[in-house]
């Protein structure tokens, strides 16, 4: 199936997760989310942004895409997300809406647990699914068999609301701006396949720098 694009995506991202974790870390990946929208607006300030989606998940039911367009997936990787089998089943679902050329440009998984994360690549179904292709692992969690997700803030008793904690502002703005480049190259492609004289004029610029 055709991706949608950038622009007529109803969601910028949808963040998937178990909601069991989300309420045994503390509502980590509430405030997550909080955080990746707020410095996503910023940077994309004149680019039109729709909202994005925070998805929890039960560990039981059916394992479907949401039934709006969206046009990146975030899986969070978490324990119980992983040993109830959601979140393969969840990643196979997104294997169909997905082409997949376009899968690693598309999903990514934010790592909260080391021991989550390879335990979902040792499962029996992972090698087939990716293809060859792992989704881009974006890690949030300490290093280690005890490992926990980063300290969202370095400021508050209860770790909630205050000044972003160094380690995980740098994996947050590697995660955004690998994020921003596909919104934008996807945006300029857009508009090139809408107007083909920018492309033309785009060219003829080329040519006439090149000359001089």
């Amino acid at each position: 199936m055709a991706l949608p694009s950038f622009m007529d995506a109803r969601y910028s991202v949808v963040v998937s997760y178990a909601l069991e974790d989300d309420r045994r870390l503390g509502y980590w990946i509430n405030c997550f989310h909080k955080e990746l929208q707020l410095t996503l607006r910023g940077r994309l300030r004149y680019t039109r942004l729709a909202p994005m989606l925070l998805r929890g998940r039960p560990l039981q039911g059916d394992s479907t895409m949401p039934s709006k367009p969206f046009f990146a997936l975030m899986v969070v990787v978490a324990d119980k997300y992983v040993d109830s089998g959601k979140c393969l089943a969840d990643l196979k679902a997104c294997a169909e809406y997905f082409d997949e050329d376009e899968r690693h440009e598309r999903v990514f998984l934010v790592s909260l647990s080391q021991p989550a994360l390879e335990r979902l690549r040792a499962a029996p179904d992972w090698a087939s699914l990716c293809n060859g292709t792992e989704p881009l692992v974006i890690p949030f969690h300490t290093s280690g068999i005890r490992s926990t997700p980063l300290p969202m803030y370095s400021d508050a008793e209860d770790g909630r609301g205050g000044i972003l904690a160094p380690d995980f502002v740098m994996q947050l703005c590697e995660l955004r701006e690998m994020l921003v480049r596909k919104i934008r190259r996807d945006v300029s492609d857009s508009s090139i396949s809408s107007h083909p004289h920018l492309a033309a004029d785009a060219g003829s610029f080329a040519t006439a720098l090149s000359r001089h």
